[in-house]
């Protein structure tokens, strides 16, 4: 099964001089990532990952993004999910700007 990941920046809480570098430097991590800019966000879609995908784009690429500790680019501006086994009936919140700890999912790293 093939599942996106979604990742949506909120620009209003992310400095414009961090924010470019950021989507270039996913853009060039995440091959074929699709961006839609809207006035006060940009979405962001992975192709469908297959599962070893999945757990490459969110362990190595965009989890450290997101942990304390790490920049506050990514960390302080995003929602990112993912799709459940229903697709996005039932997709997995891994990251909020404001978390509301039990509402987290945690991805396995073997996915």
């Amino acid at each position: 099964m093939k599942r996106q990941i979604h990742i949506q920046i909120h620009t209003d809480r992310i400095l414009a001089k961090t924010l470019e570098p950021l989507l270039r430097d996913l853009q060039r991590q995440i091959p074929d990532i699709r961006f839609d800019h809207q006035p006060t966000y940009i979405n962001l879609d992975t192709p469908p990952l297959d599962n070893k995908q999945v757990s490459v784009v969110w362990w190595e690429v965009l989890e450290p993004l997101v942990t304390p500790g790490a920049s506050p680019s990514l960390r302080s501006s995003s929602i990112i999910t993912i799709q459940g086994q229903d697709g996005w009936n039932d997709y997995q919140l891994l990251h909020h700007y404001c978390p509301k700890d039990d509402k987290i999912d945690q991805l396995p790293r073997d996915n």
